[in-house]
């Protein structure tokens, strides 16, 4: 066994390049991790499912490096990475943590997975999520699945895990990988990320595939890497985004700011902007807002056409939403202990294309006129995970430690939304307003 806690995307590459460990001993000492911190006194509930052939797919990695076969695309060859739970991993379930998907055994990778494997990455397992992506009721906390049970934040066992990401950022907060995928609808990479101090990615919207996701809403759903640092995170998003011929990311080589003016400033938050910016904008955040019910009305219109293409590709005695909102009645107490309010409203949705045309257009506007001329816009209110979300825009979450904010239960982060295409740019922020704090690390 290795020393698997708190060690980098870079580290674990060098071990391996020089000899100093193997695939096989990665995997073995990050099985061992997730049953410690899955079992007595722990309990986090953070993996879903176990690949049962991780160490054969280890054992094939460290033959081919000794057969000098690695591939300079191959970015995370050899390296064990973790997949949430509505994505498809070939002869896995792939459940969004409701029992009435416990049979969908996925017939191939999502293309993302596929990505991965092209890189050379190993499939640990999934994560578990806030069941279909917190799109199951109302009153159902974040974190908790029918299927999967409650994930534990690990820093703060009594707060929230935040999701529907929750086992994706418990996971890599606490070293049971180095990064997972997981994905956003609306906040569901990046709320996790904070509440587990932890970095996030949203990426633009489009850039990377969703076929072989099971999907809440096609007009925001997106995959996203997750990791403790803004390197690991960028390492996994290159990995998932190298084979894209359609996009190519903006180059950046000095990012232009502006800044949230209600953003509570530090002396650490302040010296890492200065790093990077000369000058940086202040601007407000604008009264006007997307109407909430005109989102849900997409949300919910989006989701029963999605849900119901999505179970008619897959194996599953489920063949529609119809069929999982009366299994689900059928043992409300274990199937649904929550109830299903959003899946029963989702069977009567209307169409949304005006309502979906409306908050896009006031988030797009929003946020452009906060840009202005500059690239990036950075602050602390979650207003602004909102915009992105919906507008398409890249986010992403950066933590700084702790603070006297008891909102946020103490913890601290930044975010930061940029134009379409501009992860660079997001890149670049992100590491200099890292290198001058430290995320909160578990005791374990």
């Amino acid at each position: 066994m290795i020393t698997v806690r708190e060690q980098s995307v870079n580290q674990l590459q060098a071990m391996l390049r020089g000899g100093e460990t193997t695939s096989v001993a990665l995997v073995e000492s990050y099985l061992a991790r997730i049953e410690q911190l899955e079992s007595a006194p722990y309990h986090l509930n953070a993996i879903s499912d176990l690949n049962p052939n991780a160490l054969d797919e280890a054992f094939a990695a460290d033959k081919a490096r000794l057969a000098n076969h690695v591939k300079p695309s191959q970015l995370l060859f050899g390296l064990p990475v973790l997949i949430k739970d509505n994505i498809d991993v070939k002869g896995m379930p792939t459940t969004a943590g409701s029992l009435a998907l416990s049979d969908n055994i996925a017939e191939n990778d999502a293309v993302i997975v596929q990505r991965l494997r092209a890189a050379g990455a190993i499939i640990l397992g999934k994560t578990n999520l806030s069941e279909f992506a917190h799109f199951m009721s109302d009153t159902q906390p974040s974190g908790f699945s029918s299927r999967g049970g409650r994930v534990i934040n690990p820093i703060m066992p009594d707060i929230t895990p935040s999701g529907s990401s929750s086992g994706s950022a418990v996971a890599v907060a606490t070293s049971m990988t180095t990064v997972t995928v997981g994905t956003e609808t609306n906040g569901s990479i990046l709320a996790p990320a904070h509440m587990n101090s932890i970095v996030g990615l949203k990426p633009t919207h489009g850039l990377l595939p969703n076929d072989g996701i099971l999907p809440l809403a096609e007009s925001q759903d997106t995959a996203g890497p997750m990791g403790r640092t803004v390197a690991d995170t960028f390492a996994l998003f290159a990995a998932l985004n190298q084979y894209n011929q359609n996009q190519k990311l903006v180059p950046v080589m000095k990012p232009h700011l502006s800044v949230l003016s209600s953003l509570k400033w530090t002396t650490p938050l302040h010296e890492a902007i200065s790093d990077y910016v000369d000058h940086y904008d202040l601007v407000d955040l604008p009264e006007e807002q997307p109407k909430d019910a005109d989102e849900m009305a997409v949300l919910l219109s989006e989701f029963r056409h999605g849900i119901n293409t999505y179970l008619a590709k897959h194996s599953t005695r489920m063949n529609s939403l119809q069929d999982i909102v009366k299994f689900n009645r059928a043992d409300p107490k274990k199937r649904a202990p929550f109830g299903q309010d959003l899946l029963e409203k989702a069977l009567l949705a209307d169409e949304a294309s005006q309502e979906k045309q409306r908050i896009q257009r006031i988030s797009r506007h929003l946020l452009d006129d906060m840009l202005k001329d500059n690239n990036v816009l950075l602050g602390d209110d979650t207003k602004l995970i909102n915009l992105a979300a919906i507008a398409g825009y890249p986010s992403l979450t950066v933590p700084t430690g702790s603070s006297d904010d008891l909102y946020f239960h103490g913890l601290s982060s930044v975010i930061m939304v940029a134009k379409p295409f501009n992860e660079i740019a997001l890149k670049v922020i992100g590491e200099s307003i890292e290198s001058h704090h430290q995320r909160l690390i578990p005791e374990f």
